[in-house]
């Protein structure tokens, strides 16, 4: 892990978790604008690992559906790709 992802990481997880008891993703583009205005490099980190710890959320809702699904004998949810997938 680079310096920048290092110091990326405690915020980027402090943001996530502010976002899901806020309700608004917008909250990532306000503060993402900080680190940025001083550091390209800690922002690029901090953007890619707020898409890694999305995609690990998102993976783990899928993993979870689809073990409840086979339970249940219901429909497996479908596998979509994120909005932001790819950006």
């Amino acid at each position: 892990m680079s310096i920048a992802e290092t110091l990326a990481d405690g915020p980027a997880r402090e943001r996530i978790l502010a976002m899901e008891r806020l309700g608004k993703d917008r909250h990532l583009s306000d503060v993402v604008m900080v680190p940025g205005a001083s550091s390209t490099p800690l922002q690029d980190a901090f953007l890619t690992l707020i898409r890694v710890f999305r995609a690990e959320q998102r993976g783990g809702l899928f993993l979870k559906g689809t073990l409840r699904a086979g339970e249940t004998g219901t429909p497996p949810p479908a596998a979509r790709r994120a909005p932001d997938a790819g950006q």
